[in-house]
């Protein structure tokens, strides 16, 4: 039998160096990385930080936006990573046209009443994930997606569509 050992050694710890982001990006959203030059440079975080911005973006209106994975440079005299985030947030919209699929025995005039989006406010992911929680909370669907339309419509609005699924109590 043979024996395996393994072992390794840590090697310095880097910061963060520099912050640069490439793109349009809204003044009130930089401070959403929430990374500072000087902490540690530590891969969830910087990823994380991306992530926070895209969310960012798509709660103020952004819903076509996009924000691509950091890209780090070494400076290995420094001892930092000097990061770069590539933002394309395109246009800012409004909840457009609302339609539902899979309603069947449910009366779409009861959906349309308790949803709790409408058809020309802003547009923010979360409003939407809140609305496609309170439809599920019901009790009458199984399960409730969301789709939204891969453009804007010629108001400016984001087409959101809600895919149902009805418990099988009522099918």
């Amino acid at each position: 039998q043979a024996i395996c050992h393994v072992s390794f050694g840590l090697g310095p710890l880097y910061h963060i160096g520099r912050i640069d982001i490439d793109g349009a990006l809204p003044d009130s959203l930089h401070d959403t990385l929430e990374l500072a030059p000087g902490a540690p440079a530590v891969a969830a975080d910087v990823l994380a930080a991306g992530a926070r911005l895209l969310t960012a973006l798509e709660n103020h209106g952004y819903a076509f936006a996009k924000v691509d994975p950091p890209v780090a440079y070494e400076d290995l005299q420094a001892r930092v990573l000097n990061l770069h985030f590539h933002v394309v947030p395109g246009p800012q919209v409004s909840v457009g046209a609302i339609s539902f699929e899979g309603l069947k025995r449910v009366n779409e005039r009861l959906v349309r009443r308790r949803l709790l989006l409408h058809t020309g406010e802003p547009y923010s992911a979360l409003a939407v994930e809140r609305a496609r929680k309170d439809l599920l909370g019901l009790g009458v669907f199984a399960s409730v997606s969301v789709r939204l339309a891969d453009a804007p419509d010629a108001e400016g609005g984001v087409p959101i569509t809600f895919r149902l699924r009805v418990a099988l109590a009522l099918a």
